[in-house]
């Protein structure tokens, strides 16, 4: 039965060559075109992410030229308790001296705590890590991030322990009230540092989760 089966399959394409050799040579044009056009997208955006992160270089580097701490003040920013309706310090916020990046540390209303890591314009993925050195301190530790629920910007969690030599968020903290500077490596751009001031942190760090004078609302 398997020969019959075969014999007709050969006749069938003997038959109809005249018809498959037509469609085989437009299908194989067809997928030529594909197969081109696909290369030439894919050389278009490998052109593009290179002329774009040629250009985050640059501006990093313009940045960190001009760096200064003057000017650089942490601001703290309240938000009305919906119980006791005081004004309650949530959010203790600085930029870097490059003006890059912000760091945002945060003791929200249902006791949360967490610090923001946001640079405008530089994406930074939450499958990577950071490293975080004081200036009283002789090397840098690695932190890890997690990504905000409705939004891609990064910040460095709370819950993580000082592990296999990287830096709990206690001491992160402790850090921030204590040391003069900071520096955080930046995944992004083959990686970079900036450089937070400390200057008035303690009092703005200390000031989270408490009312803010009627005068500094």
């Amino acid at each position: 039965m398997e020969w019959l089966i075969g014999i007709v399959c050969v006749v069938i394409v003997i038959y109809f060559w005249r018809i498959f050799l037509p469609l085989g040579v437009v299908a194989a044009v067809a997928l030529g075109g594909f197969l081109l056009y696909e290369e030439n997208q894919s050389n278009k955006r490998k052109e593009e992410e290179e002329r774009a992160a040629q250009e985050l270089r640059a501006r990093i580097a313009t940045a960190q030229k001009s760096a200064s701490p003057e000017g650089k003040e942490w601001v703290v920013y309240g938000r009305r308790d919906p119980a006791s309706e005081k004004n309650i310090a949530r959010t203790a916020s600085i930029n870097s001296n490059d003006g890059l990046c912000y760091l945002t540390v945060q003791k929200r209303i249902n006791g949360v705590e967490l610090t923001g890591l946001n640079c405008p314009g530089i994406k930074i993925s939450e499958y990577d890590d950071v490293y975080v050195k004081f200036d009283i301190s002789e090397t840098s530790k690695k932190m890890e991030l997690n990504s905000y629920s409705d939004s891609n910007d990064v910040y460095i969690p709370s819950g993580q322990s000082g592990y296999s030599g990287n830096m709990s968020y206690k001491d992160f903290i402790n850090g921030l009230v204590t040391a003069g500077a900071v520096a955080i490596k930046i995944p992004a751009a083959d990686d970079f540092w900036v450089k937070f001031s400390l200057k008035g942190s303690i009092d703005a760090i200390n000031q989270l989760g408490k009312e803010i004078p009627s005068d500094n609302k």
